[in-house]
């Protein structure tokens, strides 16, 4: 995919900075085209004059032709500005005005004269919003009614075309220390994951509930998924197999129950990864089994599948959700990925092979 990123902040040490090289760097990563414009660096002239306002007039400024070319053949949108006055920096305002215009963004109906719904033509699947901000979520929500979350979701990505949409508020940042800062950068990455997935042959990632797969498919998972552990203590092989493959008969045959709380990624229709959750102590939800095949590991399937079961409970208005894990090297990468997806350690007990620990998440 070609992904357009544009970043309004004058300081170039600033957040907003390391929001967008992280996006950079993620989008790569997962073998996607970055088309990045930093608008105060390339100087980009916020000024649009009244000669430049009718569709069909000839451009003269090159940066604002190539803007929009850009803006024209992407795929993925992403814009990083802070919050000042409830509004975008001015100069990512010049941009909208002289960037997002008609004839590129929307049209109009034959004989309609402005006044009537647009058309919007931007092809892109997905815009993603990151803004900081100084105000807390109460007083922006209450007093200032987030007039960003219109402008960028209303206004501009929905008037235009873009129904999916997603953004990002990172508060309070003059007070956040390093470990916020770090924590909000994976919470980024989690986005660009969610949104812009690894690219591969044909790209068809989905996920799957329990009707669309075969019984035996979640024992097979598990046991890929674990082969690592299971080489650690070998000794608790048989009871783990006789384990799984009960779990995977529950699954199958009680799946208007047990079935119901299952799901599984599938890339190019074949099942890589398997996560379950229990919904039965409202408003706590728990995270059950999440796994994913040893060859794609580390490739943001299994934050994908966390933030798929994080915004179920949220839909259904839980408070909070729970997920146990061992401290274990093998669960390194899980307790590390649960710690970037928000989570935090709750407690530590005492377990047969190894400690465990209960991580948890507030959702309200």
């Amino acid at each position: 995919m070609k992904v357009l990123i544009i970043l309004g902040h004058p300081s170039t040490d600033s957040f907003n900075h390391a929001i967008a090289e992280t996006c950079c760097k993620r989008l790569k990563e997962n073998g996607h085209t970055v088309m990045f414009h930093d608008l105060y660096r390339e100087g980009f002239n916020p000024v649009i004059e009244s000669g430049e306002i009718p569709r069909d007039v000839q451009l003269e400024d090159e940066l604002v032709r190539k803007h929009c070319r850009e803006l024209i053949n992407s795929d993925g949108i992403i814009i990083v500005h802070p919050n000042w006055w409830g509004q975008p920096p001015a100069i990512v305002k010049g941009w909208i005005d002289r960037v997002i215009r008609p004839g590129i963004a929307y049209k109009f109906k034959e004989g309609d004269s402005g006044e009537g719904v647009p058309v919007g033509l931007l092809k892109a699947k997905a815009a993603l919003v990151f803004n900081t901000s100084n105000t807390s979520e109460k007083r922006e929500n209450s007093i200032f009614k987030d007039p960003l979350e219109t402008i960028w979701r209303n206004c501009i990505f929905d008037f235009c075309g873009v129904k999916q949409f997603s953004r990002k508020i990172f508060r309070i940042v003059v007070t956040s220390d390093l470990q916020q800062r770090r924590l909000w950068l994976a919470e980024t990455e989690q986005a660009i994951d969610r949104y812009f997935p690894k690219e591969y042959p044909d790209n068809k990632i989905k996920i799957n509930g329990i009707y669309d797969l075969a019984p035996g498919v979640i024992s097979e998972l598990l046991r890929k998924s674990y082969a690592g552990f299971i080489d650690s203590f070998p000794g608790e092989k048989k009871s783990l197999y006789s384990q799984w493959e009960k779990e995977d008969h529950a699954a199958f045959t009680q799946k208007q129950t047990i079935g119901r709380c299952a799901a599984f990624t599938c890339l190019n229709g074949l099942p890589i990864g398997y996560f379950s959750w229990d919904d039965r102590q409202f408003p706590v939800g728990i995270i059950g089994q999440n796994c994913i095949c040893p060859e794609y590991q580390g490739q943001g399937f299994g934050t994908c599948q966390v933030e798929w079961i994080v915004d179920w409970f949220r839909e259904r208005d839980f408070c909070e959700i729970r997920v146990t894990t061992g401290d274990h090297d093998f669960f390194l990468p899980a307790r590390m990925m649960y710690k970037k997806c928000g989570f935090v350690e709750k407690q530590r007990t005492k377990g047969v092979l190894f400690s465990l620990i209960e991580f948890t998440r507030k959702l309200q």
